[in-house]
């Protein structure tokens, strides 16, 4: 389930919480595949996972 969404530039990136209730970033989201290029996670936490988005794309603009 996608919990937050952000846009980079002309990248999508979205966090989904799994099933097994960790946060997964999926960096250039494809939502037709509904998957990213490149997956970092299990997080612990939803701060965590936005943490990193802005550790790896620093200028991220968390949509919605």
């Amino acid at each position: 389930m996608i919990i937050a969404r952000f846009k980079h530039k002309d990248e999508d990136i979205v966090i989904k919480q799994y099933p097994n209730g960790l946060y997964y970033n999926h960096y250039s989201y494809n939502k037709e595949r509904d998957i990213g290029n490149c997956i970092a996670g299990g997080y612990d936490s939803l701060a965590e996972a936005e943490r990193m988005v802005y550790q790896h794309r620093p200028l991220a603009k968390k949509e919605g």
